[in-house]
């Protein structure tokens, strides 16, 4: 059992207790840069909030004896929307409306998130009036009716402020790991670190466009080494201006279709939800290729579809693409040298090929019958595609980097043809005129393509873009006299 508690306060102003010491430290979220130092009197110190925004955040501190560091503790709390006032309050974690808490004061909430599981979690949070008089119901949202005004309306009755949503990532607690970290989509150049002492930890959503967007997350050994990475997703923002519902599925998985009815109408802006997307096998006509530690992995991309219900009665569909890395295969390339034409046994999914380059170097090949050709470098780019008649005929890129090329082939016009033969040809950089080999035959080719002859048979335009600024010229030629020094 994950236990967590966060705590709701309208001040500014919170005391947190210190075990006994000379000095302590103590900062918000992972701004360790910002650690504010104190001095200790009576086990206590001031712990100041100015400044945070309303969300849920976390609190670290230690501190020192002697000189000499207390472990990092840690406590989660949420800071409401301070415009916001009202005689009572209402809270529940992701779409479970149904256990929902009301509080009876708004000053100072505990809210217990202990049956909580690592991963994703998103609190949501509104206001509750009671007041006496005539209301009536614009917007999604009970509004007071001027004695003037003759609309139909309801009698007394509650008054709800708009619903906030804080996302934040419960860590799993391990005995071999101190810290983690996370991050969002596919930037894991951006990612951040986490204590994994820490009950809460606020996820940061400055900067993602409205949309579809995972968040993945592991511990980090002493010596840096990852624990299982897990996943989450959540969907940012609405197309409408007050959403009371909304329903989604994967692909044509039509008969799974969730739906979430929202208790109190929320704006497009406040809506943050967390979405349990099922997890579904690779499909071979659309994936993503990536390179994890050394080896070739292809994910599953799928497509989410989302209708949200606006209150006047309109609705809105949205499609968006999305990698789910809790879903891969292996890959198992067949290596393919220059000049090599292989027939292997097709199979009933993607068949897979590698070759070796350097940056320049034509890569080109076809096939003896039509399929869809994919090539990706190792840098988890699709350099190149081609299908149809276009795969008959060597056809091919340029390669973007030194390293290693993957080749996917899959055939789908063919299904009962067993073989498949692929052709492999080889450009290096430089080689002009196609003979495999960087010579002065090369040099008297470019030479005679820049000053407009005719281009003998065999000519590579892209073999000749020696400095690879999508032009041959002479600085093409300077660049070739020093290859053929070497």
């Amino acid at each position: 059992m994950i236990r967590n508690k966060l705590f709701l306060m309208l001040l500014f102003l919170g005391i947190c207790s210190i075990a006994r010491g000379q000095t302590s430290q103590y900062w918000f979220d992972s701004n360790y840069g910002g650690a504010v130092s104190k001095s200790v009197s009576n086990g206590t110190i001031d712990v100041d909030l100015t400044g945070l925004e309303p969300g849920v955040h976390t609190l670290h501190y230690l501190y020192n004896n002697r000189g000499v560091p207390s472990s990092t503790y840690s406590k989660s709390f949420l800071i409401p929307n301070p415009q916001i006032k009202g005689s009572r309050a209402e809270y529940w974690f992701d779409q479970d409306y149904s256990s929902h808490v009301t509080t009876t004061e708004v000053g100072s909430i505990t809210i217990d998130a202990s049956s909580l599981t690592p991963g994703v979690h998103t609190l949501n949070y509104h206001q509750i009036y009671i007041s006496e008089g005539v209301f009536t119901l614009q917007d999604g949202q009970l509004r007071p009716v001027p004695n003037n005004n003759q609309t139909p309306s309801t009698k007394a009755g509650d008054l709800v402020s708009s619903t906030y949503a804080y996302p934040f990532l419960v860590p799993e607690p391990t005995a071999i790991a101190t810290k983690g970290e996370y991050w969002f989509d596919c930037n894991y150049e951006g990612r951040k670190q986490l204590a994994l002492s820490a009950q809460a930890v606020p996820l940061d959503l400055s900067g993602l466009t409205p949309g579809l967007h995972s968040v993945r997350y592991h511990a980090l050994t002493a010596n840096g080494l990852p624990s299982t990475t897990y996943t989450g997703f959540f969907w940012i923002g609405a197309p409408t201006s007050k959403v009371k519902a909304y329903h989604y599925w994967v692909n044509e998985l039509t008969d799974q279709i969730k739906t979430v009815l929202l208790e109190t109408p929320v704006a497009n802006y406040n809506l943050t939800t967390q979405i349990e997307v099922p997890q579904v096998p690779v499909r071979t006509e659309k994936y993503h290729f990536e390179m994890q530690n050394g080896q070739s992995k292809i994910y599953a991309k799928n497509t989410l579809s989302m209708v949200f219900e606006n209150v006047d009665g309109t609705s809105v569909r949205i499609e968006q693409d999305y990698v789910d890395y809790r879903v891969s295969n292996d890959i198992d390339a067949v290596l393919l040298e220059p000049g090599d034409k292989k027939t292997v046994n097709k199979s009933d999914g993607i068949m897979w090929f590698k070759v070796v380059a350097e940056e320049g170097d034509m890569l080109s090949f076809k096939t003896n019958r039509r399929c869809t050709m994919h090539l990706f470098s190792s840098s988890n780019d699709e350099l190149w595609t081609a299908s149809g008649d276009k795969v008959l005929l060597l056809n091919g890129t340029k390669a973007d980097t030194d390293g290693t090329f993957f080749l996917a082939v899959q055939d789908l016009t063919e299904a009962s043809a067993k073989d498949i033969t692929i052709e492999y040809t080889w450009n290096p950089k430089g080689d002009a005129n196609g003979d495999k080999e960087i010579n002065d035959k090369d040099r008297t080719v470019i030479s005679d393509h820049i000053v407009g002859k005719k281009d003998p048979e065999g000519y590579n335009d892209k073999a000749a873009d020696i400095n690879n600024d999508g032009v041959v010229n002479v600085a093409d030629i300077v660049e070739l006299n020093n290859m053929i020094k070497q």
